[in-house]
């Protein structure tokens, strides 16, 4: 099975009609999926993470991460348990041996070892099973419904998405599986099966499986040991001379059997294993020179399993916006307020920025001289930043002549990724740092930031003339598309969708921003 297609971009008269109509009239089922074998395991994990107090050391966070994921991965996967490909034996063979360690450190007949022994083995029980009660409880529906047309909605990475396509192909055209993202630009479905639980879909990408759905009929299909609180309110619909229009009241969650132990949904996260992407983030890509300052910076994920890192203060970053025309379509956003939906523009092939790319390009021979003026003033001043530090280095600044001196302007200013200040506050940093001959510094910097400036218009106008015209059918669909530009300026760019943003703040070595790298450790960039 494909993913859905469009035939154009947005919704027609008639399909508006529709989606109003589902939103205003459509109801809410909850189908509960039983499993005594997964359930064991989901409350097991629930009973290692209680044991877990306080800093119990990396091994033990480690452990908790891959337990989640493992969870949160079996929550939407219509895989049987033991072909969940090879990550599923492969993590119980990481999580036998972590506990090993653990056991190691902490002696036998620790609570924590105990619990995470239990939450192991309950795992490797489920890797021998044939059973795929999620799958199987998804066939029985769609068969029940013979004449309609049906979305299954995962969330998951990209790798769940299309397992979940392929399971389902049988049915063809009128069963798709489809992202939240998807959903926005596809016509109403008749049914709409919601695989996760309630607490994944209360954001931006989310909004159209619960808030404003897109089907006459939204069954949350909800594990048994899962605990909801209940579902987000419909948002309301402007009407015409009558006024907003409320939907109907959304079905109250099933109610558990007394002493049914359950998992609360905040307990159970998205399927976004942030620690691992973190470690990823900060272990892949080329950290460069090994002098260079860690600076501010966000993690994303983006479509496709991927992530990145893009420095958060003061920068901006190239998005598409496939809602525009023509040259609109190239847009720049503050780094600080990129979210679920954007789309950037990244480099993928080669190395570095593409505006410095073509800046040396258009440098010529005069590229390496004047480059190494730059990592040395640079250096010097990483140099006094180690030696003062940063209220003694700023209060040098000031005493030289300085305008506007603050910790992250001198953090911006040892970054490599900047080429100068203002000429006084240059002057003054010339000669915090010992550099007597300010104006042959100034005048490389010079050189090099006209030459950005150039390379940054080339690369815009390329930008515009390959993006405005082009069909971004791929891109609303898959949430990734690739762009060639003219052989001289470096390469491709690729946009890629944002799908969500880390909550916590980074500070890592500036080699490693800017670069996408895989979410997924066991199948790479898949």
């Amino acid at each position: 099975m494909s993913a859905p297609g469009m035939d154009a971009i947005g919704l027609e008269m008639e399909e508006v009609v529709d989606v109003y109509d589902c939103c205003v009239n459509g109801s809410v089922a909850w189908e509960v999926i039983g499993h005594d074998g997964f359930e064991r395991f989901a409350l097991s994990v629930t009973e290692f993470l209680r044991s877990v107090g306080g800093d119990q050391g990396e091994q033990v966070e480690q452990a908790v991460s891959e337990l989640k994921r493992a969870r949160s991965d079996l929550t939407i996967s219509l895989l049987p348990f033991c072909h969940q490909n090879s990550p599923l034996t492969s993590r119980v063979d990481v999580l036998r041996a972590r506990a090993a360690v653990i056991e190691e450190q902490m002696g036998p007949g620790d609570p924590v070892n105990e619990r995470l022994s239990e939450a192991v083995e309950s795992l490797a029980e489920l890797a021998n099973l044939m059973d795929r009660p999620l799958f199987d409880r998804l066939v029985e529906l769609v068969r029940g419904r013979p004449d309609e047309r049906i979305a299954v909605v995962s969330p998951g990475r990209v790798s769940h998405v299309e397992d979940a396509r392929q399971a389902l192909q049988r049915f063809g055209d009128r069963l798709e599986v489809v992202t939240p993202a998807e959903l926005a630009n596809l016509p109403a479905f008749e049914t709409l099966c919601v695989l996760g639980t309630p607490g994944w879909y209360i954001h931006r990408r989310g909004e159209f499986v619960l808030t404003v759905p897109r089907a006459q009929q939204v069954l949350v299909v909800l594990w048994s040991w899962i605990g909801v609180d209940g579902l987000p309110p419909r948002a309301e619909i402007i009407g015409g001379r009558t006024g907003s229009v409320g939907p109907r009241p959304v079905a109250a969650p099933p109610r558990p059997s007394r002493g049914a132990l359950r998992v609360h949904e905040d307990e159970v996260p998205e399927v976004v294993d942030w620690v691992g992407m973190r470690d990823r983030a900060k272990s892949d890509g080329d950290a460069g020179d090994g002098a260079q300052d860690e600076v501010e910076a966000r993690l994303f994920l983006l479509a496709e399993d991927h992530g990145v890192l893009l420095e958060s203060v003061g920068k901006k970053q190239e998005v598409v916006e496939p809602d525009l025309e023509g040259d609109d379509r190239i847009q720049t956003v503050d780094v600080a307020d990129l979210d679920a939906g954007h789309h950037v523009l990244l480099r993928t092939q080669g190395d570095g920025s593409l505006v410095r790319v073509v800046a040396d390009r258009l440098l010529g021979t005069f590229a390496g001289p004047l480059r190494e003026d730059q990592r040395e003033w640079k250096r010097r001043l990483r140099a006094a930043h180690v030696s003062y530090e940063m209220d003694g280095l700023c209060r040098r600044l000031e005493q030289a002549g300085c305008a506007k001196v603050s910790p992250q302007n001198v953090r911006n200013w040892m970054s490599l990724g900047s080429i100068r200040p203002r000429k006084a506050s240059f002057r003054a940093i010339m000669k915090v740092i010992g550099i007597e001959d300010d104006e042959v510094f100034w005048i490389s910097m010079t050189k090099i930031y006209s030459a950005h400036i150039r390379a940054g218009r080339t690369i815009s106008n390329q930008l515009k003339a390959v993006v405005g015209d082009k069909d971004l059918d791929d891109l609303i669909r898959t949430g990734r598309m690739q762009f060639e530009l003219d052989e001289g300026t470096g390469g491709t760019l690729d946009a890629f969708r944002v799908d969500d943003v880390d909550d916590e703040l980074h500070f890592v070595a500036e080699g490693r921003l800017g670069h996408p790298f895989s979410v997924d450790p066991f199948t790479g960039n898949r």
